[in-house]
């Protein structure tokens, strides 16, 4: 019974993507991409593990919520770091540690 409200949540989320897509609403026109449905998925993972206390289902959803953030992310903001090796060589470069 469990394992049927995750396929529920799929659902709902799919649907409402395809459903919006159709109805083609100029403010969301950015999220009519696969990105959106990975973030969807993450959430939907994210919302049924908390909902029905079984966190196994946990990180898978954090992993596709992220990353559907991160290419969504790369396609709509020219600010966006597309190598996350450069991000901790930013930081590292901005923080001064003691030498002891």
């Amino acid at each position: 019974m469990k394992k049927n409200g995750l396929v529920a949540y799929l659902f709902i989320g799919i649907g409402i993507f395809f459903l919006l897509r159709e109805l083609k609403l100029p403010i969301l026109t950015d999220f009519y991409s696969w990105p959106t449905l990975l973030i969807l998925l993450g959430a939907a993972f994210l919302i049924y593990s908390f909902r029905a206390k079984d966190f196994s289902s946990v990180v898978p959803g954090v992993i596709l919520l992220g990353l559907g953030i991160h290419f969504h992310g790369l396609n709509h903001y020219p600010f966006w770091i597309d190598h996350w090796g450069r991000l901790s060589f930013y930081y590292f470069d901005r923080v001064s540690y003691p030498i002891f």
